[in-house]
C-alpha cells in the first residue's frame, strides 16, 4: 500500500502595500497677485475716462460694471448719469493728457487676498463741453481746470478679477501742472 503525503502547508505570505499621497504644493506668489490689482485700477482708470468722453456708447454701464463694484460703481454711474442728462461730454486735453500714477504700491487689506489697498494721484485734465450750446451750435467748454488727487483706493477681487470698489480722497491740487510726480 502506497500512502501519500500531503505536503507540509506554508503559512501564506501577507504583503501589505501602503501608498502616500503628498498634497501638492501651491504656491501663491502674493507679489503678482497685488500687481494685478494695480494694473486693474489703471485699467478702470482708463475705463472711467473713456466712458465720459464716450457717454452715448450704449456698453458704458456694463464696462463700468466690469471695472468698479461698490461705493465706487455708485460714483462712476452717477458721473455717467449726470453727463448724459446734462449733454456734457469731456474731451481729452492732447497736450496735457489724464494719466494716474501708483504712488504706494497694493498691499492686502488685513491679509485678505481678496481685499487690497494702494495709493495713487490721478491727474485729470479733461475739458467738459455741453454739447451743441455754442453760438454757433458747437459745443461750448464748460470746464477747464485740471486737477491733481491724491487717493487711497480699496480693490476688491470678485468674480475672478479685481474691481475698484471704494476710495477715500486726500489732497487736491487744482493746477495745469500734474503734481503727481510729487506725490
Amino acid at each position: 500500500m502506497t500512502t501519500e503525503t500531503a505536503p507540509a502547508s506554508t503559512p501564506a505570505e501577507t504583503t501589505t502595500t501602503t501608498t502616500t499621497t503628498l498634497a501638492p504644493t501651491t504656491t501663491v506668489d502674493e507679489q503678482a497677485i497685488l500687481d494685478e490689482a494695480e494694473a486693474a485700477y489703471l485699467e478702470a482708470f482708463e475705463v472711467g475716462k473713456e466712458v465720459l468722453r464716450n457717454p452715448d456708447d450704449p456698453e458704458n454701464v456694463k464696462h463700468l460694471e466690469n471695472h468698479f463694484i461698490g461705493a465706487n460703481l455708485d460714483v462712476a454711474l452717477e458721473n455717467l448719469r449726470r453727463t448724459t442728462e446734462g449733454q456734457f461730454i469731456a474731451r481729452e486735453n492732447d497736450s496735457n493728457p489724464s494719466v494716474a500714477t501708483i504712488v504706494e504700491p497694493a498691499e492686502f487689506v488685513d491679509g485678505d487676498p481678496t481685499l487690497a489697498r494702494l495709493t495713487v494721484c490721478e491727474f485729470n485734465s479733461d475739458r467738459i463741453f455741453e454739447v451743441g450750446t455754442a453760438p454757433d451750435g458747437g459745443d461750448a467748454l464748460r470746464r477747464d481746470d485740471p486737477v491733481s488727487i491724491l487717493l487711497t483706493v480699496r480693490m476688491e477681487f470678485v468674480d475672478g478679477k479685481w474691481r475698484s470698489q471704494s476710495g477715500t480722497r486726500g489732497e487736491e491740487i487744482r493746477d495745469e501742472t500734474n503734481r503727481c510726480a510729487e506725490a
